[in-house]
């Protein structure tokens, strides 16, 4: 058996990235298309997403003080990666939004809202993480981990902009069929937050299989050129 199928989808998030940063040409890119593998593969809830992030930034850590000259635009790099990752989980999270509230006639305000926190939270999550891999770190790469999420806090982040723009984008799509009349409960149902976190892996596969097909695209492109 390789040493691959005992780990789990967050220990290979953090094992890929760690190779991705040492032989990598293009880091942004695999560590996104890395991070979207590794959410894919469970079911689509914060707890998940935090470990995938934290393994992410972990592996880059330990691979990127190896190389001090380049440390810097690497970690960069690789929260670039992360970051765009969180916006497709972003997405893939408003479409089973739409979708688990579309054909549960019991979906309530309460379930929205708890949904759309959760979708709020993303960006939290992602600099909550820089910080804690930064303050963990004993290595050169502490600081640098520190200042990207400073300015990530100060900037802002993809996911974050992604996440408010689905809430947007949700709640017009919600009073345009009219589910707005939900009705209110004071405790949101289990079940309903866990299908929409089984239905966003099942979106985030469609996304993962689309970034999939776009790059055989352009390598069959760039060998005709």
């Amino acid at each position: 058996m390789s040493k691959d199928t005992k780990q789990t989808p967050v220990e290979l998030a953090r094992t890929a990235t760690e190779e991705a940063v040492k032989y990598g040409e293009n880091i942004s890119a695999e560590v996104r298309d890395i991070t979207i593998e590794a959410l894919r593969k469970h079911q689509l809830d914060l707890e998940h997403i935090k470990a995938v992030t934290r393994a992410v930034l972990e592996g880059a850590e330990d691979a990127a003080k190896l190389n001090s000259d380049r440390m810097k635009d690497t970690l960069k790099q690789v929260t670039e990666g992360l970051d765009e990752a969180l916006g497709k989980s972003a997405y893939a999270s408003k479409l089973a939004i739409e979708e688990t509230a579309g054909r549960i006639k019991d979906f309530t305000e309460h379930d929205l809202k708890r949904a759309t926190d959760d979708l709020s939270a993303l960006e939290g999550i992602f600099i909550e993480s820089l910080n804690e891999v930064a303050n963990s770190s004993k290595t050169v790469a502490s600081d640098t981990l520190q200042d990207l999420a400073n300015h990530f806090k100060n900037s802002g982040t993809a996911v974050g902009q992604q996440a408010r723009e689905e809430i947007i984008n949700l709640s017009k799509q919600i009073e345009k069929t009219g589910m707005e009349n939900m009705a209110a409960v004071s405790e949101a149902t289990k079940s309903f937050t866990e299908d929409i976190a089984r239905a966003a892996s099942g979106f985030l596969d469609g996304i993962a299989d689309s970034i999939k097909e776009t790059k055989k695209e352009n390598q069959a492109n760039k060998k005709e050129d």
